[in-house]
């Protein structure tokens, strides 16, 4: 009945429970190609409480979303990094740039991913909902 579903969106916020300002809550939506079932989400804060809901994509468009899931938190660093120094721009082209970092020091917990942060508004806006794509 309908078209094959082609995607899923999974849409998630930040709880009340913690006493932040609606605003100010962490949200943000994240796209997952294809017909997974499963995704992993690096987008969310650590310490945080956070509810999430899902809608399939097809041929007609997005669906509804679900019902809010049972709120999770996420857990806390064991140990935090140490900060990175700034990262330097190596070349550029029209449609790409090169850009070098010291790596950060581990501190007692492995790191498992590194990410650059690239914004046309230097000030790196941290209540503007975050969006990413998954792919499989």
């Amino acid at each position: 009945c309908g078209s094959r579903v082609t995607n899923f969106w999974l849409r998630f916020y930040e709880t009340a429970k913690d006493g932040r300002p609606e605003h100010k809550r962490h949200r943000g939506e994240m796209l997952i190609v294809g017909r997974r079932h499963t995704c992993l989400s690096d987008l969310l804060l650590c310490e945080r409480e956070y509810c999430w809901e899902i809608a399939a994509e097809n041929e007609l468009g997005v669906g509804p979303y679900s019902v809010p899931s049972v709120p999770a938190r996420t857990l806390g660093p064991s140990v935090p990094t140490c900060s990175l120094a700034a990262p330097t721009l190596v070349a550029a082209t029209m449609s790409s740039l090169t850009i070098r970092w010291t790596a950060s020091e581990p501190m007692g917990s492995d790191i498992t991913e590194q990410v650059l942060q690239i914004c046309l508004k230097p000030t790196f806006d941290d209540d503007a909902p975050v969006r990413e794509i998954a792919y499989p």
